[in-house]
């Protein structure tokens, strides 16, 4: 062959190679143009309601079972159904048969649907293998109902898998889920986007007896079977809201339960019952607040928490009846009560109100937070409610500077592409959505701001927005109200679209961390040494928890003016080298002081701290 016909012959090669793949890039389902983070087509074929059996295997570490799902088909042209999957096996797909109401009745023998689990889909490491389920060719009816055979495998990152040894009481294996923003499809197959609520109708849960199973609604009965030739027991629970799959939660082991107010209760492993109840008693109370403050009744029924161990990655995770929190809350001082307010007003402002993709995850918690502020101001005052304001303002500074500042996620919305939306998680859309709309109140005054709010949830309870859902209603509500003229002081690109810091100065002073930045100030300026260093640990000793967190933010954001000599003496006032504290948020903030500090003293203090904490 001369080098003419070879180098031809190479560049037919690829040619023939870039459109082959291109072709076959054609072939996988595509991202939802509603939601870039699913990979389903629920724009053509819409998920109703789900029931799944699943049996809660230990031994292999998965859930086994099978899931059976009712679509509204909205577009006759389609051709299959593709839905959100990722570290999951699927054995076999049958289209049910139904009865003249619609209800399952049987699985046709000759019903087994065709299916294809995109394993090389070119976004599995982010979005997952979506599976695709082709319909009969005759299909002409408008809703279809498909039972779908699975299991998770060991690696499925929406379940952390614990052994006895990782518990408390050592009697039992643990597991526990955490499906946002995008593990649901870890955990079974579904289109796992906020932008279509479903509705849980039924599911049970197998478990070896003696183990306590929990999913996140109403527990309708539960009754002794053997399964797998085991002794197990069948939880069955209904979920009557319609909920995004993120909040899908499903939790086991030796969990016990204790009633606290008619509609209140605590779940956890025995040795931490009481202390949770006698730490969390309050519930009702900042339920009831929430209630007054937003005129629309809690509608979930129950409202439950479950105790999860430290291997939790998160403070609290606001599933429906059954709110995950984190044993590193019970402190002794009920001083991490504002993450509770945090996770009940998502009952309204995340649950009810859902945001419709990640790009919108500050309509979830900037309201949120905002909502958690205001009832810790209604319960426990505006002090507190500003020092917890002034905290995260400070957690918001240190997050955009990590990320810099033209990141895009330090954006409101981020426009997220192929990526996993986890990857962009921070503080930012909380602490950047509070203090937009902490801005908005501010300019309009809190009564109408208050009754504004009212109105967008009362308007979208239920549904899955952006946040031109919010912007909508507040131009149409100060329009009414004679406020025209705030609607161009409120600079959405600013806020929403552009990476960085606020826009704005904010100030959350108060005379509590007017203490604080007193001392501060006096230690960064040498004022204190070996003979008088006791009198500020006095001081230091009478802060209360955020309080001191304000106090040791100041030297993590101004590290470069705290001299060794100084840091030394800041080291013997905390002593929190030392003497074990109880409380996670402080001994957090400290060690990054320390570690700056390069303070070897710090070394034993952070590897005991990282042992027992995961969030």
């Amino acid at each position: 062959m001369s080098m003419k016909h070879f180098i031809i012959a190479y560049c037919l090669y690829f040619i023939y190679q870039y459109f082959f793949i291109q072709m076959e890039k054609k072939n996988f389902p595509a991202q939802n143009k509603e939601d870039a983070s699913s990979l389903a087509n629920f724009h053509q074929v819409k998920q109703l309601i789900y029931e799944a059996e699943l049996y809660i295997n230990f031994s292999k570490q998965s859930l086994q079972g099978y899931t059976i799902i009712k679509f509204e088909i909205v577009d006759s042209s389609a051709k299959s159904v593709v839905l959100d999957c990722k570290d999951i096996v699927v054995s076999k797909v049958f289209l049910q048969a139904k009865n003249d109401d619609s209800e399952v009745v049987s699985v046709l023998e000759d019903s087994e649907l065709q299916f294809t689990l995109h394993q090389d889909h070119p976004s599995k490491e982010s979005l997952g293998t979506p599976l695709e389920i082709f319909l009969p060719s005759n299909y002409n009816s408008k809703f279809l109902d498909v039972k779908i055979y699975y299991e998770t495998k060991h690696e499925s990152n929406g379940l952390q898998w614990l052994d006895k040894s990782q518990t408390y009481s050592q009697k039992y294996p643990y597991v526990f889920t955490q499906c946002e923003a995008i593990l649901a499809r870890t955990c079974i197959p579904c289109q796992d986007s906020p932008s279509v609520k479903v509705l849980f109708k039924k599911v049970d849960l197998i478990i070896e007896s003696g183990i306590n199973a929990l999913f996140g609604g109403e527990l309708l009965k539960k009754s002794d079977l053997t399964f797998d030739g085991k002794a197990c027991t069948k939880f069955e629970y209904t979920q009557k809201v319609i909920i995004p799959t993120y909040l899908f939660a499903i939790a086991a082991g030796d969990i016990h339960f204790k009633k606290i107010s008619p509609r209140c209760g605590v779940y956890a492993e025995e040795h931490l019952l009481e202390k949770a109840v006698e730490e969390f008693k309050d519930i009702e109370v900042y339920l009831k607040a929430a209630e007054d403050y937003l005129d629309y009744k809690y509608v979930w029924g129950n409202y439950d928490v479950l105790f999860l161990p430290q291997a939790f990655p998160y403070g609290g995770m606001e599933n429906p009846n059954l709110t995950f929190l984190n044993n590193a809350l019970l402190v002794g001082d009920k001083s991490m009560v504002g993450t509770i307010a945090h996770e009940i007003a998502h009952s309204w402002t995340g649950n009810l109100v859902t945001n419709k993709n990640w790009d919108n995850f500050w309509v979830n918690e900037g309201f949120t937070v905002f909502m958690e502020r205001k009832l810790m101001e209604i319960v426990k005052g505006k002090e507190i409610a500003t020092l917890e304001a002034d905290v995260g303002y400070d957690e918001f500074l240190y997050a955009v500077k990590i990320q810099g500042e033209t990141h895009k996620y330090t954006c409101l919305e981020p426009k997220f592409q192929d990526e996993d939306p986890d990857d962009g998680f921070s503080v930012v859309p909380y602490e950047k959505g509070f203090n937009l709309l902490y801005y908005i109140e501010k300019l309009i005054g809190e009564e109408l701001f208050r009754d504004i709010l009212r109105i967008y949830i009362k308007t979208y309870a239920y549904k899955s927005i952006d946040y031109f859902a919010y912007k909508n209603i507040l131009e149409e509500q100060l329009k009414l109200h004679g406020r025209s003229d705030v609607i161009s002081k409120i600079d959405w690109h600013a806020w929403v679209e552009k990476p960085g810091f606020l826009p704005i100065e904010v100030n959350f002073k108060t005379k509590s961390a007017e203490e604080a930045t007193l001392l501060f100030e006096d230690i960064i300026k040498g004022k204190f040494d070996e003979n008088n260093f006791e009198t500020a640990a006095l001081t230091f000793n009478k802060f209360d928890t955020f309080v001191k967190v304000v106090f040791l933010n100041l030297f993590i954001n101004k590290i470069d003016q705290l001299d060794d000599k100084n840091y030394s003496i800041l080291s013997k006032i905390t002593n929190l080298n030392k003497v074990e504290c109880n409380n996670p948020e402080i001994m957090y903030t400290w060690l990054q002081v320390a570690l700056r500090k390069k303070d070897e003293e710090a070394v034993e203090p952070t590897k005991q701290f990282l042992l027992k904490q995961g969030r």
